[in-house]
């Protein structure tokens, strides 16, 4: 039995599986199931690795970075643009992860965005873009409002 760690980035693999080309052979009645699976895949894959870097450059144990914290204190005006636009995309997706677990008739936009492929492929890339900015990002002027 293996203790290697989990690697964030495979559930932007599975996000993006769920939604490729290939999968869309599957029956049309389990697209909004894959489509909003995709959805809460990228956002996980984000968030933890987001978890993941705060609490190893600032100590933090993990359990303390909830959601809500994560993304609002990483939205600061005390942070870089870079920064910021991640909080806000944070957000953007825990929305979208949120209504795609909870919501069984959200109505309106959320019932097309709910069951549209390209948009969750978009989401996985531009959640993989996000993630490769996480080394460069400086946490710091935010880290004492994610210690409390």
């Amino acid at each position: 039995m293996s203790s290697q760690m989990f690697d964030p980035e495979e559930f932007f693999d599975l996000a993006h599986a769920l939604c490729a080309e290939d999968s869309r052979v599957l029956a049309a009645r389990l697209t909004r199931a894959r489509v909003r699976t995709s959805f809460g895949r990228a956002y996980y894959g984000l968030y933890l690795l987001v978890r993941a870097a705060v609490s190893a450059r600032h100590g933090i144990p993990s359990r303390r970075l909830d959601h809500g914290k994560v993304y609002t204190h990483l939205q600061s005006s005390r942070l870089r643009s870079d920064a910021r636009a991640l909080g806000r995309y944070l957000q953007h997706l825990y929305s979208l992860r949120r209504t795609a677990d909870y919501e069984l008739d959200p109505g309106g936009l959320w019932d097309a965005k709910l069951a549209d492929q390209e948009l969750a492929l978009k989401t996985v890339v531009e959640a993989r873009r996000f993630a490769r900015t996480i080394p460069d990002l400086d946490f710091t002027p935010v880290a004492h409002l994610l210690r409390s």
